[in-house]
């Protein structure tokens, strides 16, 4: 299940973090905007379910733990 996690670790794609941490972090990121999506349309405004908040967030998250 870590497989994926260590490997882009150990090319230093990913911070030297411990995996169950690092997978929780990335799940908890994932989910959370839509967890908490009435809190962000009465912030922002923003549908969280329309298909371009969904793109915008799922290249929030790929760009923000796969750097390259």
């Amino acid at each position: 299940m870590y497989a994926p996690i260590t490997r882009l670790r150990e090319q230093g794609v990913l911070p030297d973090i411990d995996p169950i941490s690092l997978t929780f972090c990335l799940v908890g990121c994932c989910q959370t905007l839509f967890l908490l999506a009435p809190e962000v349309c009465a912030l922002s405004g923003r549908d969280v379910f329309a298909p371009e908040e969904i793109e915008r967030h799922a290249e929030a998250v790929i760009r923000l733990f796969l750097r390259d």
